[in-house]
């Protein structure tokens, strides 16, 4: 089969190719949505699934690396012409080495081996995501790619998409280190989100949010070279979209520490959505791999079953859940307003958190219901002078949530319990000085999960570990499980993956 790059150079289009091959496209690039059978009752009529190879017999760009998988698995001869005009194939890795050593010469903070090689993919493949583990320098990345091809006189305009506006900041204030204060490279940044002015400056990089950009005019986007896609994993498909669409940059890419494009995840649309609009994955980089190398803080995860409902109530919530009809979204509150409602399982998780002698966060779900509200203000009474209690959902300001970021980092001898939403500081947010985290309500999500733990993961010289205290609602009656269970066991799957130690204890709570 043959396949030509399209003029736009967005989509590879079938120009050639067998009845059995057309078949086997249309079934391989056929996605199903995570969850399918849920979300399928949302949409009446819609199948759950999502179609990669279009009536034009065309595939997105970005996911020319499967047609290759498809043509090695089935014998099939494959041809794509036009490749080479996007990929450089020829392009001198030694050239930015050699560029890379002599920027960074006099810095403290120098890229690692791995950072350089993320940088030469991007470079080389100019339409890639990498999957680059929490805590390992996603921004330094981004800034290499950028200083490399000012330096070069092959940039123009570089645009960077962040998730939030705390982001922008700390993505400004990181390329001012790592250029000594500009003093390295002569540069104009523009912040785009919260506020700033939208008004396009002459500047060489835009680092905005993406809830901004989708909304600016394309002319906005005229003479930008570069898109750098931070955390490219919680863009939400129809933002991604509207801003790359309006984008005629040749080199686009996208980091983030959890893309879901390998492992069991990989065969989802989820996946095939982000590959399709950004390319290939070119290079993961482990959490595993940055341990061993002492550049992140060692994981050690302890998960507590905790047992507090009587016999009957677990037999109760059994029988419901046995029942062939029964809605698991409703059951699944159930657990939930159970979860909520038991002063029991309350007062031992702020018992717990109150007698830490390290900078904690405490990551809650439900701010409705004012659960995380409702531990904050017990820590409150609880803790003694000697701790500084805080607290951030969706809500909050995103100033407050700098300063409470530089609060926890403070080396002074005040201990900091934060109580934060999962949303707010489970994705970007660079803090060192974290010792604990404690999980107090039920996730599943492998993206949160993993982003949650790589909060505690920078190094720090007063942490040897990182400790990761994992609440599980143990609803089990005669060895069948309850939501929460479940939950429990997608994310100790979680752990296994990184490689992270985990320990599992029970806790009879009704002694």
């Amino acid at each position: 089969m043959k396949f030509i790059v399209t003029e736009d150079k967005q989509f590879l289009k079938l120009v050639d190719g067998t009845e059995n091959e057309f078949q086997q496209l249309k079934t391989s690039f056929t996605r199903p949505i995570e969850n399918a059978r849920f979300r399928k009752k949302k949409f009446h009529g819609w199948d759950g699934n999502i179609i990669f190879f279009d009536s034009k017999m065309r595939i997105p760009f970005g996911l020319w690396d499967k047609l290759y998988e498809l043509a090695e698995k089935y014998k099939f001869q494959i041809e794509i012409d036009g490749l080479d005009t996007i990929i450089d194939f020829e392009f001198d890795e030694l050239d930015y080495l050699n560029w890379e050593k002599d920027f960074f010469k006099d810095s403290e903070k120098k890229p690692r081996p791995f950072q350089s090689k993320t940088v030469i993919e991007i470079l080389k493949w100019k339409r890639s995501i990498s999957e680059i583990a929490t805590s390992s320098g996603k921004t330094l990345i981004v800034f290499c790619v950028f200083a490399y091809l000012k330096q070069k006189h092959k940039l123009n305009r570089m645009l960077m998409v962040v998730p939030s506006i705390s982001l922008v900041t700390q993505g400004i204030n990181d390329f001012e280190e790592y250029s000594n204060e500009k003093q390295l490279l002569n540069y104009k940044v523009q912040a785009i989100g919260g506020g700033n002015d939208k008004a396009k400056k002459d500047v060489d990089i835009i680092i905005g949010t993406f809830q901004t950009l989708r909304d600016m005019d394309r002319s906005f986007f005229d003479g930008i070279d570069v898109i750098a896609i931070d955390e490219c994993h919680t863009v939400k498909t129809v933002s991604l979209k509207n801003i790359l669409s309006k984008v005629t940059a040749n080199i686009r890419f996208g980091l983030s520490g959890t893309t879901g494009t390998t492992g069991k995840r990989s065969k989802y649309a989820d996946a095939y959505t982000v590959q399709a609009l950004l390319g290939p994955l070119v290079n993961k980089i482990t959490p595993d791999f940055i341990i061993k190398k002492g550049w992140a803080t060692p994981v050690n995860v302890r998960i507590l079953y905790l047992n507090y409902l009587s016999d009957e109530l677990k037999e109760t919530l059994y029988k419901i859940r046995s029942k062939g009809n029964n809605d698991g979204s409703k059951m699944l509150r159930m657990e939930r307003e159970l979860i909520l409602e038991n002063n029991i399982r309350f007062e031992f998780i702020v018992n717990m958190i109150s007698r830490v002698t390290k900078n904690s966060i405490v990551f809650f779900t439900d701010i409705k219901n004012g659960y995380g509200k409702k531990i904050y203000n017990r820590l409150l009474q609880t803790c003694s002078n000697n701790y500084k209690i805080m607290y951030i959902d969706g809500k909050t300001n995103s100033y407050i949530r700098d300063e409470y970021k530089a609060i926890m980092d403070n080396d002074d001898k005040i201990i900091k319990i934060l109580v934060a939403s999962f949303g707010t500081f489970s994705t970007g947010i660079s803090m060192n000085n974290v010792h604990n985290i404690f999980l107090c309500e039920s996730y599943k999500s492998q993206r949160i999960i993993k982003q949650t733990i790589g909060r505690g993961m920078r190094l720090h010289q007063s942490k040897s570990i990182l400790n990761i205290i994992d609440y599980v609602d143990n609803f089990m009656f005669k060895g069948h499980k309850n939501f929460m269970v479940s939950h429990s066991i997608e994310r100790e799957e979680i752990y296994k993956e990184e490689k992270f130690k985990f320990e599992k204890f029970q806790v009879n709570l009704n002694i």
